[in-house]
C-alpha cells in the first residue's frame, strides 16, 4: 500500500499552484501454474485541491483538457476547488519458455492527477495490449541469441474515442562471432486524436507506418560500432528519416572513447501552431535535427576515475503553408491567412566532467563541472557549419559541484 501527500502554504502570487495533493494506491502480484505465470495489478485514487485558479489550470492543462468542446463526458467548471480521479493497471505474463505472451489493460479517469509527486503525461485514457515474445538463448553453430516480439495495441479515452490502433514488432539476433542485428517496425490505422488541437475538437490522425534496422559489431574488440537507420511515412504526406552510428574505441582496458553522431530529417503536414477564435491553425513543418555525443571514460585506478561528456545539438524548423482544421473529427484542412514568423534555429552545447575518488571503502569524493550553452535564431534554414561554429559565442550557464559520501560503520 502506498500513500503520498503534498501540502503547500501558497502565497497569493503563487495561487496557480495546487495546495493539496493526495494519492492512495494498492498493488500486488501472484505467480501461478507452477510459478511460470505472473499476474500483477495496481489500483489507486487521487485528490487535488487548491484555489479556483489552481484547479482551473489543472482542468485546462494538457494532461486533462476538460475544455474540449466536443467532449460531452467532461464537465469543465472554473469554480472548482478540488478534482478527484482513479486509475488501475493489470497485466498477466508468462515468465518461462521460449514463447512468452503478455496481456495488459490500464485506465486513468479524466480527473486522475499525480504530477505533484511524479510525472504523468496525460489522464483520460484506457490502454490495452497483447504481446507475444519469443526468446531463444540456446547457443548453436551460428547463433548465440535470437529474440523477437510482436504486439497489438488499442487505446481509448473515456468518451470511447479510439486514440490508437496498431501493431508493432521488434527483433534481435546475435551470431557466434558476437556481431548482432536488430530491427523494428509497425503500422497504425487511422484514429482520432484528442490532443492535436490543444484543447479544441477531435481531429483525425491518418494511418502510418514506421520501421528501422541496425547492425552492431563485437563490442569485446578495441574498435566496435553500432549503426541504425529508420523511416516513418504517414498517409497525409508526413515523413521522417534518420540515422545514427555509435563508434567505440578502447585503446587500453581502462580507457573508453565513444563518438555518436545522429541526423534526422522530417516533414509534418499538420503541425499545430495556435488557436485564433474558432480557428485551429496548423502548418507544414520542415525540420533538421543533428546531435553529436562524445564521451570518454578513464579509470585511472580502482579508486580514481574521470568521465568527460560533450554534446553539440542543432535543430532548425521552417513553418510554411498555414492552414486550419476544416471540421472536427477529420483530417481535412483549408488555407488560413497567418502572418507570423514561427521559424527557429536552436543550437546548444552541453558538456560535463566528473572526477570520482574513493578515498576509503564506501566513501567517495565527486567533483563535477557542467556547462550548457544555447541560443536561438528566428530563421529556419539548417546550416551545420554555421550553427556549430556559433556555439562558442552562445551564452553559457556553468555549474560547479562538490559532493562527499562518507560511509559510517554501524
Amino acid at each position: 500500500m502506498l500513500v503520498t501527500q503534498v501540502h503547500r502554504r501558497v502565497p497569493d502570487e503563487l495561487s496557480y499552484l495546487r495546495g493539496d495533493a493526495t494519492f492512495i494506491g494498492l498493488d500486488g502480484y501472484t505467480k501461478f501454474l507452477k510459478k511460470n505465470w505472473l499476474w500483477e495489478w495496481l489500483a489507486g485514487g487521487t485528490k487535488v485541491g487548491g484555489s479556483k485558479d489552481a484547479i482551473d489550470s489543472t482542468q485546462l492543462s494538457s494532461a486533462h483538457q476538460y475544455q474540449r468542446p466536443d467532449a460531452d463526458y467532461l464537465h469543465y467548471d472554473p469554480t472548482r476547488t478540488s478534482l478527484t480521479g482513479t486509475g488501475f493497471r493489470t497485466m498477466v505474463s508468462k515468465l518461462t519458455g521460449r514463447w512468452r505472451p503478455i496481456v495488459g489493460l490500464s485506465g486513468y479517469t479524466p480527473g486522475f492527477e499525480t504530477n505533484d509527486v511524479g510525472f504523468m503525461p496525460r489522464a483520460d485514457e484506457i490502454t490495452s495490449h497483447f504481446v507475444i515474445n519469443y526468446v531463444n538463448e540456446t547457443v548453436t553453430k551460428h547463433w548465440r541469441d535470437r529474440e523477437f516480439w510482436v504486439g497489438k495495441y488499442q487505446n481509448w479515452n473515456w468518451g470511447r474515442d479510439n486514440l490508437a490502433n496498431g501493431v508493432y514488432g521488434n527483433w534481435f539476433a546475435e551470431a557466434t562471432n558476437y556481431w548482432y542485428g536488430f530491427g523494428w517496425g509497425g503500422f497504425e490505422a487511422r484514429v482520432l486524436d484528442d490532443r492535436k488541437t490543444r484543447g479544441g475538437p477531435l481531429a483525425q490522425r491518418p494511418s502510418n507506418w514506421n520501421g528501422g534496422i541496425g547492425l552492431g559489431s563485437d563490442n569485446r574488440k578495441k574498435l566496435s560500432f553500432e549503426a541504425s537507420i529508420e523511416d516513418f511515412e504517414s498517409r497525409d504526406g508526413s515523413w521522417e528519416r534518420g540515422g545514427r552510428i555509435s563508434i567505440v574505441y578502447r585503446p587500453t582496458t581502462n580507457l573508453k572513447l565513444e563518438l555518436s553522431p545522429s541526423y534526422t530529417r522530417e516533414y509534418d503536414y499538420a503541425q499545430y501552431v495556435t488557436t485564433i477564435g474558432p480557428h485551429y491553425v496548423f502548418s507544414g513543418l520542415d525540420q533538421h535535427i543533428f546531435e553529436l555525443g562524445t564521451r570518454a571514460d578513464w579509470t585511472i585506478k580502482s579508486t580514481l576515475s574521470l568521465q568527460l561528456y560533450l554534446q553539440p545539438f542543432v535543430a532548425a524548423a521552417d513553418y510554411h503553408d498555414f492552414r486550419e482544421l476544416a471540421r472536427p473529427r477529420s483530417s481535412s484542412y483549408v488555407p488560413f491567412a497567418y502572418d507570423s514568423n514561427r521559424d527557429f534555429d536552436f543550437r546548444s552545447l552541453r558538456g560535463s566532467a566528473v572526477a570520482r575518488w574513493e578515498f576509503r571503502p564506501g566513501s567517495a569524493l565527486y567533483v563535477v563541472w557542467n556547462e550548457n550553452r544555447s541560443d536561438t535564431l528566428d530563421v529556419g534554414n539548417f546550416r551545420l557549419r554555421r550553427d556549430v561554429s556559433a556555439l562558442r559565442h552562445a551564452p553559457s550557464n556553468d555549474v560547479f559541484l562538490v559532493k562527499i559520501s562518507y560511509w559510517l560503520p554501524m
